[in-house]
């Protein structure tokens, strides 16, 4: 079915789709099985032909299947469980059809008369088609809103148009998209999260851990879910369940420094501080020589200072002094005083203002 899809597309390029609606043939039916019947039969009357007119034919056929053969569904495509066949799956195959065509028409505008002005009213037509159709790929929200409407059973592109109305604010046309992705493909975890995004945007923050907690039964120990149901309980106040998701989202990815810093953050506010300090600790060890891990030594430098300890504050300058080619001029500044500090703290503690990043 797909081959002949391919090939009348190139033949009568109208209700083209990036990505076609699934086919669930009916097997039981003696129809459905033409299309293989005549895949099988077309090259068999040409080969019959090989010495007149079926020699083109089967060269053009040829090359044609087997350019096709990546898109056949013989090599695994993700996007091959939304759709069978695409509009630009056929780059590398198409060539044989035009080429046959190319051909023809010469051929045809030497025998005929008339051949030529058809063929040029055939090629401005198909010009007029390909100005047309390409408006839709304008944007990544032409492409989305257009796909969808001719098909919006799309859960890919569903979720791709609910990011973008999400970007712009449009929270309930957000939500809507990912629903509908979920009543396509009720096991696609990412848009749980997303959706889940959107209703905490919104500000239904209930809805949103009740779809994030669904999300997780779904795919147990996944960082991103855990990171984002801990950001949901801080906004609940759950102090201590957001600490637990967070600790696990770094738990389940000890290498990505980002969630080690939001980690410590999240431990010293809640007072932890000897917690904190580990979690910086590790953060700092993954990546030690960069923009990033200079900012997290300042905050851990500050962290110590605040807990008046300054002979592993003063370590951690003088680390930081040998990087000081990387320091930004006004952490500099603010490293120097750390450093006055270590060497003689005000009333013992230190009270400074805070050293923010920007994860």
């Amino acid at each position: 079915m797909a081959i002949w899809y391919y090939l009348a597309a190139l033949v009568w390029p109208a209700g083209l789709s990036p990505i076609r609606p699934q086919w669930v043939p009916n097997l039981r039916n003696p129809l459905a099985w033409l299309p293989a019947i005549a895949a099988v039969a077309a090259p068999a009357a040409f080969w019959w032909k090989y010495k007149t007119w079926g020699r083109p034919l089967l060269f053009a056929y040829a090359y044609f299947i087997v350019m096709l053969l990546p898109v056949l569904g013989f090599v695994w495509m993700a996007l091959m469980q939304e759709t069978p066949s695409a509009d630009w799956w056929q780059y590398m195959a198409a060539p044989g059809i035009f080429a046959l065509a190319g051909a023809g028409g010469y051929y045809a505008a030497r025998k005929f008369r008339l051949a030529a002005p058809v063929i040029a009213i055939l090629v401005l037509a198909l010009g007029a088609q390909t100005v047309q159709r390409e408006t839709i790929y304008h944007s990544l929200g032409s492409y989305c809103l257009t796909v969808t409407a001719e098909n919006p059973h799309l859960w890919t592109l569903m979720m791709n148009l609910g990011v973008l109305f999400k970007q712009h604010g449009q929270y309930e046309k957000a939500e809507a998209c990912y629903r509908q992705a979920l009543a396509d493909n009720p096991g696609y975890v990412e848009a749980h999260i997303n959706l889940a995004n959107a209703l905490g945007a919104s500000g239904n923050v209930p809805a949103a851990d009740r779809e994030l907690r669904l999300a997780l039964q779904m795919r147990p120990g996944d960082p991103v879910i855990l990171q984002d149901l801990a950001a949901v309980c801080v906004s609940e106040d759950l102090t201590e369940e957001a600490l637990t998701f967070e600790t696990q989202a770094a738990q389940a990815d000890p290498t990505n420094r980002w969630l080690l810093y939001k980690l410590a953050d999240m431990e010293e506010r809640a007072g932890r501080y000897a917690h904190a300090v580990t979690s910086y600790r590790q953060a700092i060890a993954v990546s030690p020589n960069d923009q990033a891990s200079i900012a997290f030594r300042m905050d851990l430098c500050k962290l110590l200072l605040e807990q008046g300890k300054k002979e592993e504050a003063m370590k951690i300058c003088d680390d930081l002094i040998q990087l000081a080619g990387q320091i930004a001029p006004s952490s500099r500044a603010r490293l120097e005083e750390y450093r006055e500090i270590c060497k003689d703290p005000p009333d013992g503690q230190y009270r400074g203002a805070d050293f923010l990043t920007n994860p």
